[in-house]
């Protein structure tokens, strides 16, 4: 279906809304203005353009472990067997539906979607089609300049040779998916984000990997409603220090959102992070009705312990020393190390149970250039749970130290326990994280959280219900 048939068929009303929906998407870009609870204007923030497909006009096709790619694909009954073929014919605003199963391929497009028109590649059936990698292959590769305009539904994916999904193109939707187990050794993520203007929205990444989320470079990305669940990372091919272990990352990237998030449990570094170095930025982003849960932690509650040596064989012997950083088993870890970190906003955020603070914000070297960056009703309790002393920081068993939430430009309207002043605790108490209704686009709206939008598919693929476990903790008996 294209524009002629509009005009000639005179249905001027469906070209009108086309025209509109062109114009709308194209000219999007909002700014949103962030203020405190006394109405003061704290930053201006750029909006996050990201292409929604209002309008799809396109075949079907089909694609099944037991097709063959000389069906003609217009059908179940007729589905291919390969993506290779499938990229032949794809075409902007074409499906491509995944039946049931196992593919033992990459979905690795050489097809580009338009505005308006994506490609899209979708499960049949939520959760039921799987890409698996083998551990020798990466099983979903978006590429910059090759990909764009893609939209990516229902698909579990897992055990990649590297990143799970790997996303450097731009403008492209993944909904309702999940990602397992990246490779344990390389500097590899079970989501990795370094293009610009992608949405990643209801998901679940967990297993193994050094991170399980990471924007790192991009802007204008959105993480929303994600659950994540670090195991384990042995680093044996990667040169930087062990242990390492994070949940979501904001790593030198700009005007990017996670909101509605969960990191949960293990990670030997901070459950969410956000951090700026050697001199580039991270401006302008917003982590917005975020949890950090049981950072650094054991399931049976007991504090996550690592001891030298590092796994081996490895090409590096280091190991960190966990207790000399504050963000390592941290919920919320902010770090500038020769950066540059400006009009950052942390709002409604929890953080809970985790091994030492509930909030750092780290500074080291001398040449950051740090400003306005600020945290609003955050919620922050039940953390430090490995009570040690350390002689430099004081307390471990604390949710923060002055010496570090000085480096933020203000702390509003928040509930903190145990903030370490280097001679004893005071907390602050404010109204905290509101929890109840779900951002979108960086605006709480009045439509409700809970129950967890990927409950049904977390509690089939890793066994427990995100609802229960945070209902619990948000009324404060877990």
């Amino acid at each position: 279906m294209n524009l002629v048939f509009f005009i000639r068929k005179k249905n001027w009303i469906l070209l009108i809304v086309f025209i509109v929906t062109l114009l709308y998407v194209g000219a999007f870009s909002a700014k949103a203005n962030t203020t405190n609870p006394d109405g003061e204007t704290k930053q201006e923030v750029s909006g996050n353009l990201v292409y929604l497909p209002l309008m799809q006009f396109g075949n079907s096709y089909f694609l099944s472990p037991t097709g063959d790619d000389n069906n003609n694909g217009n059908s179940p009954e007729q589905a291919w067997a390969t993506f290779d073929r499938a990229w032949l014919q794809l075409q902007p605003g074409d499906t491509l539906v995944l039946l049931d199963g196992v593919y033992h391929q990459s979905i690795h497009p050489q097809n580009i979607g338009e505005i308006g028109n994506p490609v899209t590649i979708r499960a049949q059936n939520d959760g039921q089609a799987i890409i698996d990698g083998e551990g020798v292959r990466i099983p979903i590769l978006i590429e910059k300049y090759r990909n764009s305009y893609l939209a990516i539904s229902g698909i579990i994916a897992r055990n990649s040779s590297e990143s799970v999904y790997k996303i450097t193109g731009d403008h492209n939707i993944l909904q309702r998916v999940s990602g397992y187990d990246a490779n344990t050794d390389e500097n590899a993520m079970v989501i990795s984000i370094s293009g610009d203007y992608n949405l990643l929205e209801d998901c679940v990444a967990a297993g193994t990997g050094r991170k399980m989320i990471v924007v790192f470079k991009g802007e204008h990305n959105i993480i929303r409603r994600c659950f994540v669940d670090w195991r384990e990372w042995d680093g044996r091919n990667w040169r930087d220090c062990w242990p390492w272990g994070e949940g979501i990352e904001i790593y030198t990237a700009s005007y990017n959102i996670i909101e509605n998030s969960i990191a949960y449990g293990h990670t030997a570094r901070a459950a969410i992070s956000l951090l700026a170095q050697g001199g580039a930025a991270s401006n302008g982003n917003k982590i917005l009705g975020a949890m950090a849960i049981s950072s650094g932690m054991e399931e049976d509650g007991t504090p996550m312990v690592w001891n030298p040596p590092r796994p081996q064989p490895s090409v590096s012997q280091c190991v960190a020393e966990i207790y000399e950083w504050p963000q390592y088993m941290s919920g919320f870890g902010v770090a500038v190390n020769g950066g540059i970190l400006h009009d950052n906003l942390l709002q409604d955020i929890l953080a809970w149970g985790s091994a030492r603070y509930g909030l750092s914000f780290n500074v080291t070297a001398s040449n950051n250039d740090i400003n306005n960056n600020y945290v609003n009703r955050a919620t922050v309790f039940n953390n430090g749970l490995n009570e040690l002393t350390e002689p430099y920081w004081g307390p471990l068993g604390s949710g923060a130290r002055t010496t570090e939430l000085v480096n933020f430009s203000s702390i509003d309207n928040s509930n903190i326990e145990n903030i370490w002043t280097g001679s004893t605790f005071i907390s602050q108490t404010g109204e905290g994280a509101r929890l109840t209704y779900r951002y979108i686009d960086g605006v709480m709206t009045t439509e409700p959280l809970w129950p967890w939008p990927m409950e049904d598919r977390i509690m089939s693929e890793l066994g427990y219900s995100v609802t229960n476990m945070m209902m619990g903790i948000i009324s404060g008996s877990p």
